[in-house]
């Protein structure tokens, strides 16, 4: 062994033991190499040593999937092979305190509808009969506006309200309040007694996206460290796989990553537009540090849900226009979603089996002008309109429909 090459593997002894941490075990392989005259034993395990600088050296693992999706006029029409089916439900308007104005989020337990609206927190049956609406005001156990709902591992519904989490049991009674740090929180999720934060407001004082939050201790551990830019222009995405961990995205992002036990992020997939043949608006530059595969992102992708392995629905955004999409993992294909690019029908939840949207019945009637492709679409227009139909006065509140890909 040469001078120079014992010189080179002390050197990256000292940097991995002193630098990086690495336990003896690394130590006591260098020490063989040292023994070794082999040339290409050592020539392998002195890259085996750079590519472990390299990975400690940054703390988002690079492993994922990237999907690449068509662009809007290549779109297809759903087709014979994804079998799609669907419910509608009508929901109550027995009394003022059940209207909606809109719907925005939508959670489903034990036969339940916990709904988040513009007036608040709602509760209804699978049937759709109205049961209560959780009390808004200033008073004890009263919250100013809801900008998230989630249902716990302990059968218990949180509610976020500006710098405070509000606790309710599955019918509606008060339970406690939970004070967080002074900050513009607008989504979160519930991992283990921690609560995942996010924030679209970067300061210097609010340096980070995401930050996990221990009620108890105060503790606050930040995640995605993110750029200062207009609260206009940001979009979050924060869900439940059904592998059970939890994605987000950042603004701008076409990476969707995942929050390890050890509170490291890791990349799990991508969506990249396929513009091979023509070129997009123009590109809109991607303020997420931590993702360096691109330069640039041509779109933004969120409500973006994991069907059973087979499909991804979400919806893809560029400019001022937005496309509710089906994506078929299996073959890299791209198709509108049942509702063909119509644009009154809002996401606003999912379970295990269904994607649940809603819709005003005053688009209902412009619904029905639509041309519509596939046979099951059509039949869901016919079924909306009998709906409003059946009562020319409605105004009341909005219709959901249940949707499944198979």
């Amino acid at each position: 062994m040469s001078v120079s090459d014992e010189h080179l593997i002390s050197s990256l002894v000292y940097f991995l033991k002193y630098r990086f941490g690495i336990l003896k075990k690394m130590c006591s392989l260098c020490y063989i190499i040292n023994m070794k005259k082999n040339m290409k034993k050592k020539s392998v395990v002195l890259i085996l040593l750079v590519q472990i600088i390299l990975s400690c050296a940054n703390n988002v693992d690079t492993r994922m999937n990237v999907y690449s999706l068509a662009v809007p006029k290549h779109y297809k029409y759903l087709d014979s092979n994804i079998k799609v089916s669907y419910e509608v439900l009508v929901l109550d308007v027995c009394n003022e305190d059940a209207l909606l104005p809109n719907i925005s989020e939508l959670h489903i337990h034990n036969n339940k509808l916990y709904i988040r609206a513009e007036g608040g927190v709602y509760i209804f049956d699978d049937k759709g009969n109205y049961i209560d609406k959780l009390e808004q005001g200033r008073g004890p156990g009263e919250f100013l506006g809801a900008s998230d709902i989630l249902i716990n591992e302990d059968e218990e519904l949180e509610v976020l309200s500006r710098t405070d989490i509000y606790k309710f049991t599955l019918n509606g009674d008060f339970i406690d309040k939970v004070q967080l740090p002074k900050r513009l929180f607008v989504e979160f999720a519930k991992i283990g007694n921690k609560y995942l934060l996010s924030t679209p407001r970067i300061t210097n004082k609010t340096t980070h996206f995401f930050y996990l939050f221990e009620p108890h201790t105060k503790e606050e551990i930040p995640i995605m460290q993110g750029v200062e830019r207009p609260l206009s222009q940001f979009n979050f995405n924060l869900f439940a796989d059904i592998e059970g961990f939890y994605c987000f995205t950042t603004p701008y992002s076409g990476t969707y990553y995942k929050l390890e036990d050890d509170f490291s992020v890791q990349k799990v997939f991508r969506f990249e537009p396929s513009i091979s043949e023509e070129k997009l608006l123009e590109p809109i530059v991607e303020y997420d540090k931590m993702d360096n595969l691109s330069e640039h992102c041509y779109g933004m992708f969120y409500h973006c849900r994991n069907l059973k392995n087979k499909y991804f629905s979400l919806k893809v955004s560029y400019g001022n226009k937005a496309w509710d999409i089906i994506y078929d993992i299996r073959n890299g294909a791209t198709f509108y979603n049942i509702f063909e690019g119509f644009p009154s029908a809002v996401f606003i939840g999912n379970d295990d089996e269904w994607l649940y949207y809603s819709i005003s019945p005053v688009f209902i009637e412009k619904m029905a002008e639509k041309e519509f492709k596939n046979d099951v679409a059509k039949n869901l227009v016919k079924d909306l309109y009998k709906i409003i139909e059946s009562d020319p006065q409605r105004e009341g509140n909005p219709i959901i429909i249940k949707v499944k890909y198979e």
